[in-house]
């Protein structure tokens, strides 16, 4: 890990902090999560913040696999950190889009979104139609729930914060601009968009896309921990920027689009997204729009003796883009309100080197850096 270009600013700044980490095995599938006797002493006498930030985001994953590293997973680093001796945060990370089912969502604990023996019952099968009869969101977004019911009602006194991240992005500012090493399903469709694979989506123009950099998710989570509990209650943040500083799906698509034409990085010419509320609208205009271009595109790389790709390409972002049409219909306002006072706790030294307000992102200079940021660290890397 230490060999990504992330780490390369410590490495010259200070190189000796690598130093202090000391790696523990683990395994979230395990009991007791597979760490050793004296591993687990070592933790339980010299930790004092944890941070659970381990989950499955497959969104291919099945619902058993997803429960197991999400929901069980988690349970199992609580039992670890009950027997912390001095523990003073366990923050654990959720997602903004715990709970899909309602447009807004507060810095509060939330319902689950089934009960308990339709959670057995698909645990037990591995199928998901009774979550199906609720909502069309992504299985993952209901493993996330049920797992944040499950932190509430088993903390005890554990002193707990949960930290509420809408779609984490490229880092904006540290340790580097535009680091990011997995793909994440908003700027997903933006980048496949602007590469000509899909032009016609479920939605509405005005709904807003949230997204949030990754550095500022985690200096909210490190300031919260250090802030530490002030009550029994659990805190809860929402690290996002939907309600203060919003952004629409079809603003960063227009964005991502001309980049691309300025740059001449597409696979095919792009078009306007064009977004309707009828499935069977977009159904039509994917196969004349898309499917037919693809077509035609690899049947001309055919005439000239070279495997077609295009079809090929274009499944996998209507894949994408049928992962995330049920947060293109409607905007779900995320109230950051706890972690924008948090933030104004700062001094101005602190608020510099800690940035999480969302009011203080640049669309217009963070999109161009998200944009290339995809094209450096997650395509033209494994070309």
């Amino acid at each position: 890990m230490f060999s990504l270009p992330l780490f390369s600013k410590l490495k010259e700044s200070n190189p000796a902090a690598l130093e202090k980490v000391v790696p523990v095995h683990g395994d979230l599938l395990q009991d007791q999560l597979a760490i050793a006797d004296k591993d687990r002493k070592l933790l339980e006498d010299n930790v004092n913040m944890v941070f659970h930030v381990a989950a499955s985001v497959q969104f291919k994953a099945t619902f058993r696999e997803l429960m197991q590293h999400n929901y069980f997973g988690t349970r199992k680093v609580m039992d670890l950190a009950k027997g912390i001796k001095d523990l003073e945060s366990f923050v654990y990370f959720s997602t903004a889009y715990s709970n899909i089912a309602r447009k807004y969502l507060d810095e509060k604990p939330i319902a689950a979104l089934a009960s308990q023996e339709d959670i057995d019952y698909c645990l037990r099968t591995d199928t998901v139609d009774r979550l199906r009869k609720i909502s069309s969101a992504p299985v993952y977004t209901f493993s996330k729930n049920f797992t944040e019911v499950l932190v509430e009602q088993e903390r005890g006194d554990l002193p707990t914060i949960m930290i509420r991240p809408a779609a984490v992005t490229a880092c904006l500012r540290d340790p580097l601009p535009g680091w990011m090493d997995t793909w994440i399903a908003h700027p997903s469709f933006f980048v496949e968009h602007s590469r000509g694979l899909v032009s016609a989506a479920v939605g509405h123009r005005d709904v807003v896309a949230d997204i949030i950099p990754a550095d500022y998710v985690a200096n909210l989570a490190i300031v919260a921990a250090a802030r530490g509990r002030r009550t029994k209650e659990m805190l809860i943040y929402n690290s996002c920027t939907g309600t203060m500083n919003p952004l629409t799906w079809m603003e960063g698509c227009d964005l991502f689009r001309q980049y691309a034409l300025q740059e001449g990085k597409w696979d095919l010419p792009p078009r306007k997204l064009v977004q309707s509320s009828s499935y069977l609208v977009v159904h039509l205009l994917t196969i004349i729009r898309d499917r037919i271009p693809a077509l035609l595109g690899d049947l001309w790389l055919r005439l000239k003796g070279e495997q077609p790709k295009y079809l090929k390409l274009q499944k996998r972002a209507l894949f994408m883009r049928d992962n995330v049409d049920v947060l293109m219909e409607t905007s779900v306002f995320l109230k950051c309100t706890q972690a924008f006072l948090l933030a104004q706790t700062l001094d101005d030294h602190d608020r510099e080197r800690f940035p999480f307000d969302p009011n203080t992102i640049n669309w217009s200079e963070y999109m161009p850096t998200l944009y290339r940021s995809i094209y450096k660290y997650m395509i033209e890397k494994k070309k």
